[in-house]
């Protein structure tokens, strides 16, 4: 049985790298790693472990190295577990309530200044210019 699976985990591997242009055997842990991701949507994480362990002993039967065990690939695993844990499907890198929070932070401003007439308060935000700087010569 194991090596039925084993042999379907290969042919898998196998398929998808020659799909992509790239080295089923030597190979490369970041191949692995890919190959992990790709297979996120469709398999569960501790099926993703068991087609990479699979693949990693056929591996080693043909080139005696295990890339499966690397530390890039088993970091990919446990990015794959956390996320299935936290039912995370994809990582937004921008927010739209991040952009929203500089028109918010200048009412709060403005509302502040009026509350308290005396006293001013700065409240500082991201800016979304840069910074001029000055060069001094020494």
């Amino acid at each position: 049985m194991t090596r039925r699976f084993d042999e379907r985990a290969w042919l898998e591997f196998v398929d998808w790298c020659k799909t992509r242009d790239l080295r089923a055997v030597p190979a490369h842990p970041w191949t692995m790693a890919a190959f992990a991701c790709w297979c996120e949507p469709r398999y569960r994480p501790e099926m993703i472990g068991k087609l990479l362990g699979g693949i990693g002993r056929v591996h080693a039967t043909k080139s005696r190295k295990r890339p499966d065990r690397h530390p890039t690939v088993s970091r990919t695993l446990r990015m794959i577990e956390t996320r299935a844990k936290r039912r995370i499907h994809s990582v937004e890198l921008f927010v739209d309530e991040d952009f929203a929070n500089a028109d918010i932070s200048r009412a709060k401003v403005a509302a502040h200044a009026r509350k308290t007439k005396g006293h001013r308060r700065v409240f500082r935000s991201l800016s979304l210019t840069p910074k001029l700087v000055t060069r001094r010569k020494l």
